[in-house]
C-alpha cells in the first residue's frame, strides 16, 4: 500500500509516507501564524490490486493565534521585509518584494502603536509606508519621493510626522506628514550635514553632523511639521549616530 497527502498549507508541514502493509503515514504541522485559518488535509491510500483500489480520508485543522512582540527586518539586497515573532522565534516573509524599490533598504521605523512602519530606500530616494494592522500580511500604503538618498528615519511621538536624513555626506532633511501622506519639507540645511536625525517628544530634533564634527539642535513644529534651526550646535567629533531618551531630558 502507498499514500498521497494533499494540503493547502504554504509552510510548516512535514509529511512522511512509508509504503508497505501496513502503510505508515506521519504528518507534523507547525502552528505558524501565516497559516491561520481552517485547512483540509486529504490522505489518499492506494494498493497494488488489479484493478487498484483507493480510499480517501480527510482531516480538518484549524490554526489560530496572534502576533504580539515582533520585529521588522529590512533586507538590504532583496528590498523586502521580514517579520520576526519574538515570542515563538519564527520568521515570516519575505514580504513586499518588488514593491520597495531596488536594493539598499536602509532603515526601518515602527509607530508606537505597532500599526505602521516606514522603510527607507537609499538608491530609489524613497520612503515607503506600510500598514501593519496584520503584521503577517503587511500592505504598502504610501510612497514618498524625497529627491535625495533616504536613510535614517525618526518618528514623532504621535506618529504623525517623520524626519528623514540622507545618512551620507549630504545636507538634506525631509519632513513627512504620515496622516495626509504628503511631504511637508525637503530642507537643505547647509552648511550643516545630516548623517542621522532623532526627534524628541517635545519637538526638539538632534542632527549628528560627522562632516563638521557637530551635533545640531533643530525644532519641529508638531502642529505644522515645519523644521527650523534653533541656533544651538555642540562640537562633537565622530558623532556617527544619536538617540534621545523617551522623556526628552537627555
Amino acid at each position: 500500500m502507498n499514500a498521497i497527502v494533499q494540503h493547502g498549507l504554504n509552510s510548516g508541514i512535514t509529511i512522511g509516507v512509508t509504503p508497505g502493509n501496513p502503510c505508515r503515514i506521519e504528518i507534523e504541522i507547525e502552528g505558524r501564524l501565516d497559516n491561520r485559518g481552517e485547512h483540509t488535509i486529504s490522505i489518499i491510500a492506494t494498493d497494488d490490486n488489479d484493478p487498484p483500489q483507493s480510499r480517501t480520508a480527510t482531516i480538518t485543522v484549524n490554526i489560530s493565534g496572534e502576533l504580539n512582540d515582533f520585529l521588522i527586518v529590512a533586507n538590504y539586497v532583496d528590498s523586502a521585509i521580514s517579520v520576526v515573532d519574538v515570542d515563538r522565534n519564527q520568521v515570516y516573509g519575505p514580504y513586499l518584494q518588488g514593491q520597495l524599490g531596488g536594493s539598499e533598504l536602509s532603515d526601518v521605523a515602527i509607530s508606537s502603536d505597532g500599526l505602521m512602519a516606514l522603510v527607507s530606500n537609499f538608491t530609489s530616494y524613497r520612503v515607503y509606508q506600510i500598514d501593519l494592522s496584520d503584521p503577517i500580511s503587511p500592505v504598502l500604503t504610501g510612497t514618498y519621493y524625497l529627491g535625495f538618498a533616504a536613510e535614517d528615519i525618526s518618528l514623532s511621538p504621535d506618529n504623525r510626522f517623520a524626519l528623514v536624513a540622507d545618512g551620507g555626506n549630504a545636507t538634506m532633511i525631509a519632513v513627512l506628514d504620515l496622516q495626509s501622506r504628503t511631504t511637508v519639507q525637503v530642507l537643505n540645511i547647509a552648511p550643516h550635514y545630516a548623517q542621522g536625525v532623532e526627534l524628541g517628544p517635545d519637538g526638539k530634533v538632534l542632527i549628528n553632523d560627522v562632516t563638521n564634527g557637530s551635533i545640531h539642535q533643530y525644532m519641529l513644529d508638531l502642529q505644522s511639521g515645519v523644521l527650523s534651526y534653533s541656533g544651538v550646535s555642540l562640537a562633537y567629533t565622530n558623532c556617527f549616530n544619536i538617540a534621545i531618551h523617551p522623556s526628552g531630558k537627555y
